[in-house]
């Protein structure tokens, strides 16, 4: 009788295993899918972010190159005017781009008083683009050697 219940136990064991084995499905586990999910969202978000800050960088580029000439022929005008003593500022239409330029004797800033005819122009350049006011800065130093001219032509 005892090995009798041993072999009933034995076969219980082994029809229970079989039984289970037949009923499971093949397929992917909660957890198997919610890791796949989780590794796709997190390569696209990468991947969106890359091509969104390149897309921002196209077009800030685009907005500067397209204003770049009326900045050059700015300079290049200020140059042949010989206005070094005014403030200019200029507005264009299009493409939208304000334009101010000051010039400063460079004596009257201190520690530069040994620094004689040189002059300090700051060109700022100042347009609206998508994503926000956008400014750039352009600070030169310049000989002026007018000035020293009148001045020996005085002696």
């Amino acid at each position: 009788m005892k090995q009798f219940l041993i072999h009933l136990l034995q076969n219980l064991k082994y029809y229970k295993i079989r039984q289970r084995s037949n009923n499971i499905k093949t397929g992917f586990t909660l957890i198997e899918a919610v890791m796949a999910v989780l590794v796709l969202g997190i390569s696209f978000t990468v991947i969106f972010a890359f091509q969104s800050n390149l897309l921002k960088r196209v077009f800030s580029t685009h907005d500067f190159v397209s204003r770049a000439i009326y900045i050059k022929n700015f300079f290049v005008n200020t140059d042949l005017e010989n206005t070094y003593e005014k403030d200019i500022n200029k507005k264009i239409d299009d493409p939208a781009l304000e334009l101010n330029y000051t010039s400063k004797d460079v004596n009257t800033i201190k520690g530069l008083e040994k620094f004689k005819n040189v002059l300090i122009e700051k060109s700022e350049f100042s347009w609206n683009s998508i994503f926000g006011k956008r400014k750039e800065i352009f600070i030169t130093f310049k000989f002026n050697p007018k000035e020293q001219e009148n001045k020996s032509e005085k002696k």
